[in-house]
């Protein structure tokens, strides 16, 4: 401990402290981007399948529009229709902070000679 004189001065019990902390690499998510086909006469409910790597090689998998699609515990994605875009999210389990991400929308057939209007992208 310092004076306002900058001395320093003993603390009397010795105070100690240590902390664990581990780094883990960044998580990636596979696929990044999923276009699928829509049409509106057939409603068709898709099964995707989300593997991710780094981080604590344990994941918690998400998507943003539960309405548009949901996941479970190993990575597969149900949607539940379209149209429409949503995000994937495969992050640590222990370190939500540490998390990667992947697109998925669904494309009209008039849309298919045009990839560029993707909502994807």
């Amino acid at each position: 401990m310092l004076t306002e004189d900058d001395e320093e001065l003993e603390v009397v019990p010795h105070v100690k402290g240590h902390t664990d902390f581990e780094v883990y690499e960044s998580v990636v998510i596979k696929p990044r981007e999923t276009i699928l086909p829509y049409d509106e006469l057939a409603r068709t409910t898709y099964e995707l399948k989300y593997s991710a790597t780094g981080g604590g090689q344990v994941y918690r998998f998400t998507t943003d529009e539960e309405e548009l699609a949901t996941a479970d515990a190993d990575g597969k994605v149900t949607t539940h229709g379209g149209p429409g875009s949503f995000t994937v999210r495969a992050a640590m389990v222990n370190g939500e902070h540490n998390y990667d991400e992947a697109k998925v929308g669904w494309m009209g057939a008039s849309e298919w000679n045009d990839l560029s209007s993707c909502c994807c992208r």
